[in-house]
């Protein structure tokens, strides 16, 4: 689900799947590694910028890194 919290969109596993293809979601996970995320009632949720810029990157081979 997607969300607002404290000013700022997160979303969760579950959205993050509905984004992704499977293959996305490994380079998501590698490239997200060492990122700030955000815990909200127990689970693991990840600031809706930081997925967006990824699958704009990605999406148009554009090589993804931490930056």
């Amino acid at each position: 689900m997607t969300r607002r919290v404290e000013g700022i969109w997160v979303c969760n596993e579950k959205d993050l799947k509905a984004r992704l293809t499977p293959q996305e979601r490994k380079k998501f996970a590698t490239w997200f590694n060492g990122q700030t995320g955000i815990i909200l009632d127990g689970e693991c949720c990840y600031y809706l910028h930081d997925v967006e810029r990824f699958i704009k990157l990605y999406r148009h081979g554009i090589k993804t890194y931490f930056d």
